[in-house]
């Protein structure tokens, strides 16, 4: 069922915000002094996109930090 797979990557992506939490974390300026992203960030996203391309390999999927 897709909702599992939705939700095995929104898990994905929670562990490694679970992880770094309490971390100090770096802020990085995107495109003004209001958006901001940090490590947790884009390795969030990375490990939601993971488990979303392996179990959708073709879909087209447009992630915010990384396009």
């Amino acid at each position: 069922m897709d909702i599992d797979k939705a939700i095995e990557a929104a898990r994905a992506g929670g562990q490694v915000i679970k992880n770094l939490f309490g971390q100090a974390l770096k802020t990085i300026e995107k495109s003004n002094v209001g958006d901001l992203k940090t490590r947790a960030d884009t390795e969030s996203e990375e490990a939601i996109l993971a488990v979303l391309t392996k179990h959708f390999p073709t879909a087209n999927i447009y992630a915010e930090e990384s396009g």
